[in-house]
């Protein structure tokens, strides 16, 4: 089709809608079947990693639900809840010579690298991206 006649809106856009209409006219509305090589999972928000329950039988987790073909799916690396110490001045994770400090239940998430806390103050910290 010519560009300065029609655009794909008005003009394939209508056509491609009443040939469909015209060869799916008889068929009944199905469901798409889940192959077998395809599993379901809830995955943590935040980290992406599986989600777990605590001791206490909560999600450890605000969790979506998510399609993995089978061996792909991510295994632990959930976020989860932990007492660390924090500075009470700052908000962020205590250093071992830090003096005003006290536990708090943060959420934090487990890498290959470190533990990271979601929840604590990262003002000032290098790398981190800060969003209006």
């Amino acid at each position: 089709m010519n560009q300065a006649l029609t655009s794909g809106v008005t003009g394939a856009a209508p056509i491609w809608n009443k040939v469909m209409r015209m060869l799916l006219k008889d068929q009944p509305d199905l469901w798409p079947v889940k192959p077998e090589t395809v599993i379901g999972k809830q995955i943590c928000n935040d980290s992406g990693g599986e989600m777990t329950k605590g001791d206490d039988g909560k999600e450890s987790c605000g969790a979506r639900y998510e399609y993995f073909i089978k061996g792909t799916e991510p295994k632990g690396g959930g976020s989860f809840k932990q007492s660390v110490p924090i500075n009470k001045d700052t908000d962020k994770l205590a250093s071992p010579t830090d003096g005003n400090v006290e536990n708090r239940d943060k959420t934090m998430i487990k890498d290959m690298f470190s533990n990271y806390c979601v929840d604590c103050n990262h003002a000032g910290d290098p790398y981190t991206i800060v969003r209006l």
